[in-house]
């Protein structure tokens, strides 16, 4: 049987991180379980991300991804969404190409499956 975690955390008001990982895993009975929890943060964007595995077929990943600068401006998100079979994402992107342009560059993305996407840009 084999066992492994590792923890790592750092933080200060402008920058964050906390990984936390267990992973538990008897190959000669082919099973593994695990469990994975990841955040970063400073003061223009953070990362969210949780795993949890008990079986091959028992799974899913969750993660959520934000960014945000005032100038020139941006405005960016993103979700996802993965287990078995199935692999869900959304996106948004806004961006002003010049400070004070007072126009906007733009992308709107999602995906419901591997193969089934739709997406624009503005």
């Amino acid at each position: 049987m084999d066992c492994r975690t590792a923890t790592k955390l750092f933080a200060t008001p402008e920058d964050q991180e906390l990984l936390l990982k267990f992973r538990l895993a008897a190959p000669s009975k082919e099973k593994e379980y695990s469990f994975l929890f990841h955040h970063t943060a400073d003061m223009q964007d953070n990362f969210n991300k949780l795993a949890v595995k008990i079986s091959q077929d028992l799974w899913f990943e969750i993660y959520a991804k934000h960014e945000y600068n005032e100038t020139p401006y941006k405005y960016f998100v993103e979700a996802g969404l993965n287990y078995p079979t199935r692999e869900l994402q959304a996106k948004l992107n806004i961006s002003e190409p010049l400070v004070d342009a007072k126009e906007y560059n733009g992308e709107i993305y999602l995906q419901w499956d591997v193969d089934k996407k739709a997406s624009t840009d503005f």
